[in-house]
């Protein structure tokens, strides 16, 4: 049984973290070059314990514990002294994150990614997805994001709450070395663990301590002075990281068995962690770049919706401004979001865009994307099917515009239907993929059918299958023709 927890949790943390292979320059603390954490939490020093760590060279994960009144930036040193000239994210010197706009508004850990590459985290890997960073998240400054967060009481209750029976508990720095309920270590399967994650501060040291009455300590591990975890060699290697406590009465950890999250062995083979904080309890957190602060329509966008109207987290564009006969602007395809994560699924289609992702609290448009009439000065939701009294008929090219500029660099998560060869236009060559189907030349994709699970709001009818273009429920040699007729002008086919 022990062996299967070791087991158990080396495959986990493989999951987790390992499915990169390791750059021993990204994860070798002997060396000083390499990306440090500077701001108000360490006085804008570079310091050897604000240094982040990568696995695969690319990305770079770190909780970190913030207050509303905390900045930072990520540099790059060579030294570990001073920062490489050019090699500051972002570079500028009022943009640090939470410094030029209160994204931070209230304290606790939280956990953020870092891409040296600032692009926006496009085409990186994520629990084996390749993700854009538009459908994710939403990067600062292309360099930065927060990706989730946590508050002292929102995974689990923390507390001060004392001991209540005998057992073995974590007592250090963290609880004034007082057995408290929360920190007690249980007997799970014939190995102890911490019940609970326990959260480490930069300069806590913890013990084991039993105690008999559930108040008094009876004996610690290890005895003796000088010994606590992370006193005599550093091992958190993050402020306010989350860590789970595993725990050997008879100090007779086999280290070839049990992963030992510091790397530096078990200590004293009686005590080995992992880290939970980048991994578990969560809460999403989806952070703004710096918001666009143009657009001719702005102010009346924030009129119609004031509760968007924060120019800290708003961020408004105006893609595209159609222009009547005369040359007067007549409407706007706008992209507006406030970032606040949802977490329902929908599928509807706008022009000829299907879209399926998730869902934002909040927002004024369903996708993202809505329509300005300029004339009667009143903003619509496309992707409501005109529910709210939209109708596509009176604004003119509104299918070819919403095809070319709801892309995927602009939180689409969906795809042209019509586009079999995925290039995300409607050509030729999609046509002649039909036909080859159609007469069995070629085998239609696997993912040409669209199956939606039944809990997904449907917004639109459904169409059966990406490659029917025509809405008819079938795909076929008339979806070919129809493709045909559109690129010589002729409008998208209505859905039944």
């Amino acid at each position: 049984m022990k062996k299967a927890v070791a087991l158990t949790l080396v495959l986990a943390l493989i999951l987790c973290i390992s499915a990169f292979p390791v750059s021993a320059a990204d994860t070798d603390r002997s060396v000083p070059q390499g990306y440090y954490i500077i701001g108000t939490m360490n006085d804008w020093q570079i310091r050897e314990d604000y240094r982040i760590l990568s696995y695969d060279g690319k990305t770079y994960r770190f909780p970190l514990y913030m207050t509303p009144d905390d900045a930072f930036k990520i540099v790059y040193s060579s030294d570990g002294i001073t920062p490489d000239a050019g090699r500051v994210y972002p570079q500028g010197d009022e943009n640090a994150f939470n410094q030029e706009s209160r994204i931070i508004t209230e304290s606790g850990t939280y956990v953020f990614a870092f891409r040296p590459a600032c692009d926006g985290g496009k085409g990186y890997a994520d629990d084996g997805m390749i993700y854009h960073a538009s459908e994710k998240e939403i990067w600062y400054y292309d360099c930065i994001i927060c990706e989730g967060y946590y508050s002292a009481n929102t995974c689990y209750l923390h507390g001060d709450e004392p001991a209540t029976e005998p057992g073995y508990y974590i007592v250090g720095t963290m609880n004034d070395w007082k057995p408290k309920k929360y920190y007690q270590v249980k007997d799970w399967y014939g190995h102890y663990r911490s019940v609970y994650p326990i959260t480490l501060r930069r300069g806590d040291i913890f013990k084991i301590a039993y105690s008999e009455d559930g108040e008094t300590v009876t004996r610690l591990y290890p005895e003796g002075e000088g010994n606590a975890y992370n006193e005599d060699e550093t091992r958190i290697y993050y402020d306010g990281q989350e860590m789970i406590v595993y725990f050997f009465p008879n100090a007779d950890a086999d280290e070839d068995e049990y992963y030992d999250y510091s790397l530096k062995g078990i200590h004293y083979g009686m005590i080995s962690v992992y880290d939970c904080s980048m991994w578990d309890c969560l809460t999403p957190l989806e952070i703004p770049a710096k918001p666009h602060a143009g657009g001719v329509y702005r102010d009346a966008f924030k009129a119609a919706y004031p509760e968007c109207a924060d120019d800290a987290f708003l961020d408004y564009e105006e893609l595209y401004i159609h222009r009547d006969k005369n040359g007067g602007a007549d409407w706007v395809c706008v992209w507006a979001s406030n970032y606040q994560y949802d977490g329902d699924h929908f599928f509807t289609v706008i022009g000829n865009r299907t879209f399926y992702q998730y869902g934002y609290r909040g927002n004024p448009f369903l996708t993202h994307f809505g329509v300005y009439d300029v004339k009667e000065n009143r903003f619509y939701d496309p992707a409501l099917c005109g529910s709210d009294g939209f109708n596509a008929a009176n604004y003119a090219d509104f299918d070819r515009v919403m095809d070319e500029y709801t892309t995927i660099d602009h939180n689409s998560c969906g795809r042209l239907l019509g586009d079999i060869d995925r290039d995300d236009e409607i050509s030729v060559i999609d046509a002649t993929l039909i036909q080859r189907c159609e007469v069995k030349q070629s085998d239609w994709q696997e993912d040409d059918e669209i199956n939606l699970y039944d809990f997904i709001k449907r917004y639109a009818p459904e169409p059966a299958y990406y490659s029917d273009f025509n809405g008819d429920g079938e795909r076929d040699i008339l979806d070919a023709t129809c493709i045909q007729r559109y690129l010589v002008g002729a409008s998208y086919p209505k859905y039944r």
